[in-house]
């Protein structure tokens, strides 16, 4: 296809199955126009209250454009006769033109004007349906389309090609239309395909003329039908929705409505598979579809609103005005509903919640929002929203009886909730066709019993069907606080008191029947009860239930059903005045006890399809509900009669009192949880940072972390400052992961600072040996490439080394400001799953899937990184860390050792060599190092200098043997001088162990100043790969203002790091690591010290070394 122009949700989409659902609009609702049958529309137009009914009667149907009188005349006659009518109407005789007519039927109408107007529905086997009713109408009438399907029945086709023939100076775009239309009641899909053609550039640039209107509907209408042309009439259709789009050519309202409709319709069917018979689509159990319905837009035949759902995605097909989706229980207290939801693209679709939706204009600056049956004006933000892309994540908080909206995490809107509409929809305007994915609603709401309906004085759910002003001090209907109803006090908040409804009376129109009927937004779908009072004048003041299109008119003298009328665009025969008397309830006879100058109680009670009515306590009347009513209450009275007043509204429906989990709820889309699901990860690993960095579990780096450290009740603080380069915190847990795993960080206080060009983040990282493979999820905010305002964004990157080269490649990022949330790596196999959840939610949203290694995370190769690049800085607190895998190995999965343990098992080894450095003995055990070094013997130890240099230079002791098993080595030390060092170097002195292993790995306890003055003890490991010269990565430091003894035991396969401050201070764990278990050979155990920057010295007397083992 050469058009596009929407964003498509990417879901699969289940097959048919055969089973029709009872919730969802099908599409013959709207497309009736394939086969409209010649059953009459009305007996006749004399009652009409419009300007054309009234010229029919003076001059006849036949001298005007009146298709729907033309159908009407139809029913009952034979189809020879019917079909010679219809010939002579669009080929009138002695003429030369060809009349081509239609017009649309009435909208939204109920089963008797259905059955009047002979509304039909062919396609009724393939559609589905809410509760409400069957939206009908909307529906082509086109005399034209009508004669051709006739003359195909009858065998009479040649008959028009001739009749066509002969009308040469017929406009040539009918022509072209009429021999399209007969192309295709013949099957001849490629003639009429050219006629298509032909026509299209005919038309070109389509303008108010009518003949030409009806040109492009009737072959655009008739070809939608048709599976094998659906391609062309989708491009036929697109064509003219581009020039009406981009402001040019018909300004007709209500063709533009049926012409976005039809389009977004065909892309619709293009985009699935084409069968033989139309789409069935699916079904919604706990949705409803419900649109702004006013005189208008039913009366002039705007088409009816069609969704649709699968997978996880509803999507809106064709609009009729402000159309919604309302999810089926009512809901109060704290919770939070989250979405994916289209954007821009004429996809615009909006989550309401509290009577009221919200969502981004297209510049990104402004925040749209409304009513149902209004827009409020537009919040105008302080900066525009991030580029949002194909989807946004849009959330809605509600604490405190006020809803927040959040978009990609961003608030952008806030208000309070209107008590009187506890119901959360999904919104779309008629000239958008926008989808939303995985619904959820999350937390703990609570669903009442009963609503109040009339609290709010803008009454946010409450649509006038003949258009006048609802809501505030100045509307025809408006909501008069304390007028009726007591203020506890002044402090009370207006919105919770139920006020009284009030409806205007007209003066000076007596006896003109002035229709009033005001609509509560959601029908009574559930069972239930609804009550009010109503306050009863004679002359002045009263005021009926309207169920559906049915007012009950409830006098003294009975009860009589009034059928609403479309006012001055209704189109049936139906005078504003009707009514029809009703039977009262058995052993109640009238007058009815209507209280005069007082309150009068109605209650209203819906069970099934039967209604009961009783005033002040006494049953009035009882009835069936007709097929097809929506079942929308109403309060309707003649306003050139009385005042409606209202007050205490109620509704109290039986609707479920339990949500299910949000994950297993209709609208959520589980694709995630699916693809992850499946693999038995047994091992598990849990830690919460209110715990706080147990140096057991973790290894913590970057240089003067714990001065950026704070625990806190919930969680560890960090704190990452940036001065220029690449500048970082990392939390590392003990731990190797092998197979499936996943690896989840819970985070909160997200905050982020940085200059242009650079970015602040938090960030999981997951690292494997093979090819140095990194994985990383950041949530960060950057100005890398938004320079001047910057964006908050996550954003999955992969690093690894090929040829000797590292790559970076950051292959997704998403819109996202939200300051709380999980970063989450799954693997499954070699796919790497990059997933983020907002806040608390346990909604993962996928970002992206990467090929990974299927070995083993390299030892430390799990991360929890605080990051500053360029100057600014990071701040997070780190809540938890959860890890699920099929295998894990790692001491921080172990049984935890503690000091004491470690001082009790040295008790154990079998060896002990202790070597005082104040005796000249312990010397001969040992080489020095370092040419010029001074080394004295004192009494108090061996004194050690060790100058400064501009490079590394060790200097100090290599013991001359070796020892073997489990060991504990420990050097008592006293630090006489220990100068601040060079810019990033460092003065130390530090115990070192070599292993025999093949990358020659070094594990060291030191001592060390920074070139910022912060004295640490650290634990620090060095490895020298084959051909590489020794890296060393520091990876615990605690600050420390002096040290007396320095540590390292081995037991089995894991090395334990301590330091004392004092002789008499408890020895400090530092932090553990898996190492070798070969044996500590001669001249790999050192005692080292080395000073940075010339004119320096580090002094230190080394006093003795004790050393338990297995063997020595």
């Amino acid at each position: 296809m050469r058009f596009r122009f929407v964003t498509r949700p990417r879901a699969g989409r289940p097959q048919p199955s055969g089973h029709l659902g009872r919730r969802m609009v099908g599409l013959a609702l709207w497309l009736g126009c394939f086969a409209f049958q010649s059953a009459a529309l009305a007996d006749n137009l004399v009652s009409q209250p419009s300007d054309k009914a009234a010229l029919c009667v003076l001059f006849g149907d036949d001298c005007l454009s009146n298709p729907l009188a033309l159908s009407r005349r139809m029913q009952g006659i034979k189809d020879a006769d019917r079909y010679t009518i219809l010939r002579d109407a669009v080929f009138p005789p002695g003429q030369a033109h060809i009349r081509l007519d239609f017009d649309f039927s009435p909208a939204y109408v109920d089963d008797q004007t259905a059955a009047e107007f002979g509304i039909s529905d062919p396609w009724a086997a393939f559609r589905t349906t809410y509760d409400s009713g069957v939206p009908r109408g909307g529906n082509l009438v086109a005399p034209a389309m009508i004669l051709v399907s006739a003359a195909d029945d009858l065998g009479r086709l040649d008959e028009l090609d001739s009749l066509v023939d002969s009308r040469e100076n017929a406009d040539p775009a009918i022509t072209l239309a009429m021999r399209a239309l007969i192309a295709m009641a013949r099957r001849d899909l490629d003639s009429a395909h050219k006629w298509m053609l032909r026509l299209d550039k005919q038309v070109g640039v389509l303008t108010d003329r009518d003949d030409h209107i009806a040109c492009v509907t009737v072959v655009l209408w008739a070809s939608a039908s048709k599976i094998e042309l659906r391609d062309q009439a989708a491009e036929f259709a697109f064509r003219f929705f581009e020039q009406v789009r981009n402001g040019d050519g018909l300004r007709s309202e209500r063709w533009r409505r049926h012409l976005f409709a039809m389009t977004y319709l065909l892309q619709y069917l293009v985009e699935v598979d084409s069968s033989d018979a139309p789409p069935q689509f699916g079904s919604l159990a706990h949705w409803h579809a419900v649109s702004r319905q006013t005189a208008e837009t039913n009366g002039q035949g705007m088409p009816v609103a069609m969704w649709d759902c699968y997978s996880g995605v509803v999507r809106n097909l064709t609009g009729h005005d402000r159309d919604y989706l309302y999810f089926d229980v009512p809901l109060e207290g704290d919770f939070s509903i989250q979405a994916d939801v289209s954007p821009f693209g004429y996809g615009d679709t909006r989550l309401g919640f509290g009577g009221i939706w919200a969502g981004p204009g297209f510049d990104h600056r402004s925040i749209l929002n409304g009513t149902f049956g209004q827009d409020r004006p537009n919040i105008v933000l302080d900066r525009p929203l991030d580029e949002i892309g194909e989807s946004m994540r849009v959330r809605i908080i509600i604490q405190d009886g006020v809803r927040t909206t959040l978009i990609n995490g961003r608030k952008v809107f806030e208000d309070r909730v209107s008590a009187g509409d506890p119901w959360l929809s999904i919104f779309s305007y008629w000239y958008t066709h926008g989808w939303v994915r995985n619904l959820r609603v999350e937390g703990n709401p609570s669903i009442p019993n009963r609503i109040d309906l009339a609290t709010s004085p803008e009454l946010a759910g409450w649509n006038a069907y003949f258009g006048e002003s609802v809501g505030g001090e100045d509307g025809s209907w408006r909501l008069v606080q304390g007028a009726s109803s007591q203020i506890s006090s002044k402090d009370s908040d207006p919105e919770s008191v139920p006020g009284e409804l009030r409806g205007q009376r007209i003066f000076g129109q007596d006896g003109t029947f002035q229709e009033r009927w005001l609509r509560y937004h959601r029908p009574l779908l559930e069972d239930g009860t609804l009550s009010y009072q109503f306050f009863y004048r004679p002359g002045q003041a009263g005021v009926h239930p309207v169920i559906g299109r049915q007012a009950f008119l409830i006098e003294p003298s009975g009860v009589s059903i009034h059928r609403m009328t479309d006012g001055k665009y209704d189109r049936t025969d139906l005078r504003p005045s009707n009514a029809k008397p009703v039977e009262n309830v058995d052993g109640f006879a009238g007058p009815f006890a209507l209280k005069p100058d007082a309150w009068n109680d109605v209650q209203i009670i819906i069970a099934g399809d039967r209604m009961a009515i009783s005033l002040n306590g006494n049953p009035v009347t009882q009835t069936e509900l007709p097929d097809g009513t929506d079942r929308t209450f109403g309060l309707f009275h003649y306003a050139d009669q009385t005042e409606a007043r209202v007050k205490t509204l109620r509704w109290q429906g039986e609707w479920r009192k339990t949500l299910p989990p949000a994950r297993e709820q209709e609208l959520a889309d589980d694709a995630v949880e699916q693809r992850l699901a499946g693999s038995r990860m047994e091992k598990m690993f849990f830690h919460d940072f209110s715990d706080g960095l147990p140096v057991t579990r973790f290894l913590v780096s970057g240089e003067g972390w714990q001065k950026n450290f704070q625990q806190l009740d919930d969680g560890v603080r960090l704190v990452r400052e940036g001065t220029g380069g690449y500048l970082d915190h990392t939390v590392r847990p003990h731990l190797q992961l092998e197979g499936d795993f996943d690896v989840i960080a819970s985070f909160r206080g997200f905050d982020a600072t940085t200059e242009s060009g650079g970015d602040a983040n938090v960030q999981l990282y997951v690292g494997f040996e093979e090819q140095a493979t990194d994985c990383r999820l950041y949530r960060k905010f950057s100005r890398f490439e938004a320079k001047e305002l910057g964006r908050d964004i996550v954003q999955a990157a992969y690093f690894y080394s090929r040829e000797g080269e590292r790559k970076y490649t950051f292959p997704k990022m998403v819109s996202e400001a939200v300051s709380a949330g999980k970063l989450r790596l799954s693997r499954r196999g070699d796919q790497m799953h990059y997933l983020f959840a907002a806040n608390d939610s346990d909604d993962y949203r996928l970002l992206h899937t990467e090929k990974v290694p299927t070995g083993p995370t390299k030892p430390l190769g799990l991360g929890l990184v605080t990051e500053a690049i360029k100057v600014g800085s990071a701040s997070v607190v780190w809540k938890s860390l959860e890890i699920h895998a099929q295998g894990m190995t790692g001491m921080a999965a172990q049984r935890q050792v503690s000091v004491t343990d470690l001082d009790r098992m040295r008790n154990t080894l079998a060896k002990k060599l202790e070597l005082d450095f104040s005796d000249p003995e312990p010397l001969q055990s040992f080489q020095t190092w370092g040419n010029q070094a001074e080394f004295q013997r004192t009494p108090g130890g061996l004194r050690v200098r060790a100058p400064g240099f501009k490079e590394w230079q060790g200097h100090g002791l290599i013991a001359n043997f070796g020892f073997a098993g489990d060991f504990d080595v420990a050097m008592e030390i006293d630090v006489q001088k220990l100068p601040s060092p060079a810019q990033s170097g460092e003065c130390v002195v530090l115990l070192q162990a070599e292993f025999d292993d093949p990358q020659a790995t070094a594990v060291e306890t030191k001592y060390a100043i920074s070139d910022q003055g912060i004295r640490a003890a650290e634990l620090q490991i060095g490895h020298t790969p084959e051909g590489v010269p020794r890296k060393y990565e520091e990876l615990a430091s605690i600050p420390s203002p002096r040290a007396h003894t320095l540590r390292i035991a081995r037991r089995g396969g894991t090395a334990y790091f301590l330091f004392q401050e004092t002789a008499d201070a408890a020895p400090r764990l530092l932090g553990q690591l898996e190492v070798a278990e070969t044996p500590i050979a001669a001249g790999k155990l050192r005692a080292i010290l080395h000073a940075s920057g010339e004119g320096r010295e580090v002094i230190v007397v080394i006093k003795k070394l004790t050393i338990h083992a297995d063997e020595i």
